[in-house]
């Protein structure tokens, strides 16, 4: 299981709570030394025998500065150690003897604590979908939980729900991507959606999976019942590595991965969209673009699902290149 991105406030607060032993690995994209120590943490995360009650999770400090303003973190990689809810250590660098150390001896007095995970990991172990599941190849993962949702960007996309999430917020376009809590969106101006899905690492896309369901006039549906009347189901998806936000370039099929689904979508039930995948093996986001048969109405699409590899495997040679 690879080490999860928190994704707010609370859930770092939550896991300070239920986890008695856990070590925040505050990160970025963009910094070398974080992604060269990183195959590290990764394999002593994995070591369970060792390790295994002690909980690590990442915090991109692009996506979550509100936490490494709290805890004065000016330089990464940081690691900031807490037992019982207490910071008891800071490191500030990628030295790898430094690092193992700390581990090992918070492994020393980590006997009676159990990983409990973090919010990330709950909404992972939350998927009930056999048919979703049954999506998921051997050695993939749903890549859903690294999305950077702080640079997530929709356009011409609204969420078809008026239901505010559980922590009270209003409903956003970017719950199309949420495993929990999720949200269908619907196409405002015309028939055309596009998203910029950007990661948390880089990451290997196997597969997009898209599930649709017609729109029923219940309370808590944003359209009345003449808008309802004019939904449709997607019949085309585009697919690109990068990042798109023009319509005009998004249309084009030239450079990405195309296809038509008209006939293929099923009320209810998930479709598999199978990407080429060298075109997709070094992803830092995804441009996905949908568009409708009748430029008039509303597209509608309940869910999205993204099936990869995941930046956090570890890279052996990132490790031998530190080690050495």
């Amino acid at each position: 299981m690879p080490i999860d991105f928190i994704t707010s406030t609370r859930e770092f607060e939550d896991c300070l709570v239920h986890n008695k032993y856990l070590v925040a690995n505050f990160t970025a994209t963009w910094c070398g030394p974080c992604q060269a120590i990183k195959p590290l943490v990764d394999q002593m995360y994995e070591n369970t025998a060792k390790y295994g009650n002690i909980e690590v999770v990442r915090i991109d400090i692009d996506a979550q500065s509100e936490l490494a303003s709290r805890y004065s973190v000016t330089s990464i990689p940081t690691f900031l150690v807490f037992e019982s809810g207490e910071l008891t250590k800071r490191l500030s660098s990628a030295n790898v003897s430094e690092l193992t150390q700390a581990f090992d001896q918070l492994a020393l007095k980590a006997t009676d604590g159990v990983r409990k995970g973090s919010g990330a990991k709950a909404v992972l172990m939350k998927v009930d979908d056999d048919e979703l599941k049954s999506l998921v190849p051997k050695g993939y993962e749903i890549l859903n939980p690294k999305i950077l949702m702080s640079e997530f960007v929709s356009f011409n996309a609204s969420p078809l729900l008026t239901v505010q999430t559980k922590d009270g917020d209003a409903p956003s376009a970017n719950q199309l991507f949420k495993l929990e809590e999720n949200s269908p969106v619907y196409s405002d101006a015309d028939s055309q959606l596009l998203f910029y899905v950007p990661f948390t690492s880089v990451c290997k896309v196997y597969s997009v999976l898209l599930k649709v369901e017609k729109v029923t006039a219940v309370e808590g549906v944003a359209l009345d019942e003449e808008d309802i009347a004019e939904t449709q189901f997607p019949n085309i998806i585009n697919v690109i590595n990068g990042r798109v936000t023009l319509f005009d370039e998004a249309v084009l099929d030239t450079k990405h991965h195309h296809e038509k689904l008209e006939g293929k979508l099923v009320d209810g039930q998930w479709y598999e969209c199978k990407l080429k995948y060298v075109r997709f093996q070094t992803c830092y986001g995804l441009s996905i673009f949908f568009d409708g048969e009748d430029e008039d109405y509303h597209t509608v699409v309940k869910q999205v699902v993204l099936v990869g590899v995941s930046g956090e495997s570890a890279q052996p040679q990132f490790l031998q290149r530190l080690e050495e």
